[in-house]
């Protein structure tokens, strides 16, 4: 929210994992929270898997 206080962050991890298999796997074991990005890609063979999930969102990346 806007108007609520400021935010204090710790820290933040950003894993960088070359494999998209690996990526998908880690997200689906909850150790990894985001993945979809130019570096790391849904693997086309689990995009029907994927897209049915209610955890799916499509959004646009940055060019």
């Amino acid at each position: 929210n806007y108007w609520a206080g400021a935010v204090g962050v710790n820290e933040i991890d950003l894993p960088f994992v070359q494999d998209s298999e690996t990526a998908y796997q880690l997200y689906r074991t909850g150790d990894l929270d985001i993945m979809g990005s130019q570096q790391n890609p849904v693997p086309s063979a689990r995009v029907p898997e994927v897209s049915s999930s209610p955890d799916f969102h499509n959004v646009a990346s940055f060019a």
